[in-house]
């Protein structure tokens, strides 16, 4: 009985020592002689390109440097992949050929590269290179949202215009991008989510919250919507009412939409003094005329408003509010102070405002060649 349970005690413990030995072999596919030899060809892959990228900024003959980019990418170095679609895509040394620029990228931003990632998902959105395929462009988007590089805002922004465009209208998506926005202090994201929570009882708070800190930063529609939300409030101070139509008028003389529609509305309160029934009448024809969007809201309160008004008093108003011009999409100031070669401050293409949401979309590519 001793001999044997010696004997199990010995294996149990011979089999231990073994153990990590046996484990590590079953779990490292790669040798140290491998290991070895992959670091030494990823040395001299950065090494050609190092030098490739030299030859390029000496303005040195382009074909060779086009192969030993090629034979690089080929071996799936990634900067290179990234480098030759930038080739292709601008035709350098050559016809452009985005077609092949797309397969260089797909391959670059399938190991991770965030500016391949960029140019990718551009290139679906605008169907350079291949078919237009919006899925495709908010998914690589989103990609490259995760990834650290001064494309990471400007990602989530077109991820969101996309999601709103295709009429998928996934709020809870847009909702979280925002969030990601609103923690970089981004104002137009702050803005939105103070929207998107202002009918929500149980976010009311967090919905002011984000429309105060929207103001500060001098968001228009965020202090039409502040203004709106404090008019609204029952038995309140009468700093409050004041704050209010001071938002109000702000934003109404700013040209902002809902700023003019919720003056006029907040007028059309007041309508049976002849006074605030003008006023709500300018307002609310100036909303008409410079926002056509916003007709279907306006024209019940134009059309109530006609029992407090003479029909001499509506035409001068009417007249006077159409010596306006419309505005056109995209005219509220964006909060961005652009400086040259910085593509971290480039201002949107687009900006518009659409039932209460801001959005902004970013088309530029990446001009660089060599990173």
């Amino acid at each position: 009985m001793f001999s044997l349970h010696f004997q199990l005690i010995v294996m149990c413990l011979f089999g231990i020592l073994c153990l990590p030995s046996s484990v590590q072999a079953s779990r490292s596919t790669v040798s140290p002689n491998k290991a070895l030899s992959a670091a030494i060809i990823q040395q001299q892959q950065e090494t050609h390109y190092a030098q490739a990228k030299q030859a390029y900024l000496a303005k040195q003959p382009v074909e060779p440097i086009a192969k030993t980019l090629y034979t690089l990418a080929k071996a799936g170095y990634t900067p290179a992949q990234f480098t030759l679609g930038q080739f292709l895509r601008l035709g350098i040394g050559g016809v452009s050929q985005p077609e092949y620029a797309r397969f260089w990228y797909l391959a670059a931003a399938k190991q991770q590269h965030p500016l391949a990632c960029w140019q990718l998902a551009t290139s679906y959105w605008q169907g350079m290179g291949g078919i237009q395929d919006t899925v495709q462009a908010i998914a690589w988007f989103e990609e490259t949202a995760k990834k650290p590089s001064y494309y990471k805002a400007k990602a989530l922004w077109n991820a969101t215009a996309l999601h709103w465009q295709s009429d998928t209208h996934e709020l809870r998506r847009m909702e979280q991008h925002w969030k990601l926005l609103a923690l970089q202090g981004d104002a137009e994201a702050k803005s939105n989510l103070g929207v998107l929570y202002l009918g929500n009882p149980s976010k009311t708070k967090e919905s002011i919250n984000y429309l105060r800190q929207a103001s500060v930063a001098g968001n228009l529609v965020a202090k039409a919507y502040l203004g709106y939300w404090l008019a609204q409030q029952p038995n309140s101070k009468p700093n409050t009412h004041t704050e209010a139509l001071l938002l109000l008028t702000h934003t109404a003389q700013r040209n902002v939409g809902f700023g003019q529609y919720f003056l006029g509305q907040y007028y059309y309160q007041k309508r049976f003094d002849p006074t605030y029934a003008q006023l709500a009448f300018k307002w609310l024809t100036i909303t008409k005329h410079q926002h056509p969007a916003l007709a279907g809201k306006v024209n019940p309160l134009l059309m109530a408003l006609q029992v407090n008004i003479t029909p001499k008093q509506r035409t001068t108003l009417t007249a006077n509010a159409y010596k306006s011009s419309p505005v056109t999409i995209g005219s509220i100031p964006i909060l961005v102070n652009p400086q040259p070669n910085n593509p971290s401050t480039m201002l949107p293409t687009k900006f518009y405002t659409v039932e209460g949401y801001q959005l902004k979309t970013y088309t530029a590519l990446q001009p660089d060649v060599f990173l």
